[in-house]
């Protein structure tokens, strides 16, 4: 088994290496995370993973029916706060974070709650399991939104929310 370490809140990409011709299967544990149909041999580089909540990540995947090796991926916390069940952070358009700034998530089912961000733009609420929309409001500034799943005995990452002046063109940062 390979092992990576990565912080959390943090994108990361994989490599995989295929021998042979077929469909692609990557898994993390048992829960199948992409299906790619018809490979043929070389490497392939996964874009999108995220360090979403603190613990460990196990890939494999299974390839012209082939089954690789483990690749463990540890996620610390970082300098996310950890003492509730669902963090993030707010950046400015250059990928600093924004103190102040008011973050609210909600969900279909009618929960809102609402927090500020601390220094570093860093922010940290008590859900429950569910799926969250995370917003931020700061005058002068649109912000990007977020979706994330929370879930209960984890520390959960939301993706960055990124605010740019009003008026400015959107910014790429970590989308």
């Amino acid at each position: 088994m390979s092992r990576a370490k990565v912080h959390l809140g943090m994108p990361y990409v994989l490599w995989a290496r295929v021998i042979g011709k077929g469909s692609f299967l990557l898994y993390d544990y048992n829960r199948q995370v992409l299906n790619q149909g018809y490979v043929t041999s070389g490497w392939y580089k996964i874009n999108g993973a995220y360090a979403d909540y603190v613990g460990e990540h196990v890939y494999s995947f299974i390839s012209a029916g082939m089954n690789s090796n483990n690749l463990s991926i540890v996620v610390d916390s970082g300098s996310y706060p950890t003492s509730f069940s669902l963090t993030g952070q707010v950046l400015d358009r250059n990928g600093q974070g924004m103190p102040g700034v008011k973050v609210t998530v909600s969900n279909n089912d009618g929960g809102r709650f609402s927090t500020a961000t601390g220094s570093g733009g860093y922010y940290a609420i008590d859900v429950a399991t569910g799926v969250y929309h995370v917003n931020a409001e700061a005058p002068g500034y649109v912000f990007t939104q977020s979706l994330v799943q929370a879930t209960n005995g984890v520390v959960t990452a939301a993706r960055p929310v990124v605010g740019t002046p009003a008026g400015s063109a959107p910014s790429s940062v970590w989308q």
